[in-house]
């Protein structure tokens, strides 16, 4: 069974077609990069995996389920920073621990495991010095981190990350790719946007790239090799819809 499937999946803000006819088929165990331009498509195809965007048209599945019914906390999604209300007043223990809720039943509290879960997430992201620092005092670096360490306490199998390179230094950017691997060898399934050509080979067992559609597929030094100048012509910025995302 794959852990991913589309199948012919077209999604549209209004009368904005953002993805059109798109099938993939990603194996469990696979990270898989999402490379295009501003405004190609990246950002949604998480949303639409992640069960935050319903299709137009297509049939979305995650481990065989439309995500609206797969069990709480399964897919985690890690926005972009930019796309976060980072006013809210949360610490970095709050934000972590976040990840457990979904799946406590409403009237339990959290237990020895979930701490333990929540702790071994934060010191795995070397957040142990921040844990009680208000999450809008952070760098955008930090910011990133702690939204990874959140997906981590959270167990998922799908973990769908939007630009989590974006803006980090050079030693969070390492760290979150170990971490990326990390979860690869665990069996866990990884989807990451990025704008980040030269290191995919680094991150990624295979690359995608969108515009509207998928326009190629393969590993990571086929699609460099293919030299695709809608990807080489345009900056490292953003195409966002909507308003900013509260922690949910």
């Amino acid at each position: 069974m794959n852990a991913i499937t589309l199948t012919s999946v077209t999604v549209a803000y209004g009368n904005v077609c953002a993805l059109r006819e798109v099938s993939l088929e990603v194996p469990a165990a696979t990270a898989l990069g999402i490379i295009g331009a501003n405004g190609a498509g990246k950002s949604t195809l998480l949303k639409t995996v992640a069960g935050l965007l319903k299709p137009v048209r297509g049939q979305v599945e995650v481990l065989g389920r439309p995500p609206a019914r797969c069990r709480p906390a399964l897919i985690a999604y890690v926005p972009q920073v930019e796309a976060v209300d980072w006013s809210f007043p949360a610490t970095v223990r709050d934000v972590v621990a976040m990840g457990r809720f979904a799946q406590l039943p409403f009237y339990r509290r959290l237990g020895k495991r979930d701490e333990v879960l929540i702790s071994s997430a934060i010191a795995h992201l070397g957040l142990e010095s921040l844990t009680d620092r208000r999450i809008s005092a952070l760098s955008g670096g930090q910011q990133q981190r702690v939204f990874l360490a959140r997906a981590l306490a959270s167990e998922a199998e799908i973990f769908l990350l939007d630009e989590p390179t974006t803006g980090v230094d050079a030693a969070t950017e390492q760290m979150l790719r170990q971490v990326v691997r990390e979860l690869v060898e665990q069996g866990k399934t990884v989807l990451m946007t990025t704008h980040d050509l030269d290191s995919t080979g680094a991150w990624f067992d295979r690359v995608i790239v969108v515009e509207k559609a998928v326009i190629a597929d393969g590993a990571p030094e086929e699609i460099l090799a293919l030299n695709i100048p809608l990807l080489r012509e345009h900056g490292h910025g953003h195409a966002t819809y909507g308003a900013r995302l509260p922690f949910a």
